[in-house]
């Protein structure tokens, strides 16, 4: 079997890579941990939290909220697809949207798509 190529973070099509932090951090943004679960993945090791510094105090308080639920959210993973996930990186990082609008969704899909 070919070995798995190495994951990355995503980043907007038109946007360019922050190469500085790739180097420091191995991320495409500088990052700033902030713990990890006590929910241990099917390798043994937990997720890990970080965010962004550039983010300020909504972006620490938005890693601290996803560490407050990460186990809860693992473990409800693991019931409902009935297999044990494995351990990974959680980076709250600026510039990735977020949650898109309906009218925005069907803005963007072909006018097939957008008749439903």
């Amino acid at each position: 079997m070919p070995p798995t190529p190495p994951l990355r973070v995503l980043v907007k099509k038109n946007q360019k890579l922050n190469k500085k932090a790739k180097a420091i951090s191995g991320f495409d943004y500088p990052t700033t941990i902030i713990g990890q679960s006590k929910w241990k993945g099917s390798d043994g090791r937990p997720v890990t939290v970080y965010y962004d510094p550039a983010t300020g105090a909504q972006g620490k308080a938005a890693a601290l909220y996803l560490l407050s639920k990460i186990d809860d959210v693992m473990t409800a993973c693991d019931v409902w697809f009935g297999v044990k996930g494995a351990s990974g990186n959680c980076i709250v990082a600026p510039d990735f949207g977020g949650k898109r609008s309906r009218a925005s969704w069907r803005n963007s899909q072909p006018a097939a798509l957008k008749a439903r």
